[in-house]
């Protein structure tokens, strides 16, 4: 390998690195706020000093209360919404277009 590729390979994991850590942090700290919002992992969070992928660690307890949350909450609140969201655009329509089969 030479110089000039070994050059490009530091700059493509460095830059695949950076990126890494940008995204992380901006989804960690969007999901830390969110849950922490909610309520749902508040003292469940550590903060660790390194500055590694591993800054917010979820305990088991933590993680449990997120997935009770998604499971029982989340999910039942985003499926009701999106048939409701559904049901009322076929309404509407048929409101301005008229039932269907009709000519």
């Amino acid at each position: 390998m030479t110089l000039d590729e070994n050059n490009r390979n530091i700059a493509s994991s460095l830059t695949k690195n950076a990126l890494r850590v940008i995204a992380y942090e901006y989804i960690g700290r969007f999901a830390v706020s969110v849950t922490d919002a909610i309520g749902l992992v508040t003292g469940d969070i550590r903060m660790s000093t390194s500055s590694s992928d591993d800054d917010h660690v979820l305990t088991k307890r933590g993680e449990r209360r997120v997935f009770i949350f998604i499971a029982v909450i989340l999910f039942p609140v985003l499926s009701i919404i999106i048939v409701g969201g559904y049901g009322f655009s076929i309404w509407m329509l048929q409101l301005i277009f008229g039932p269907p089969g009709t000519s």
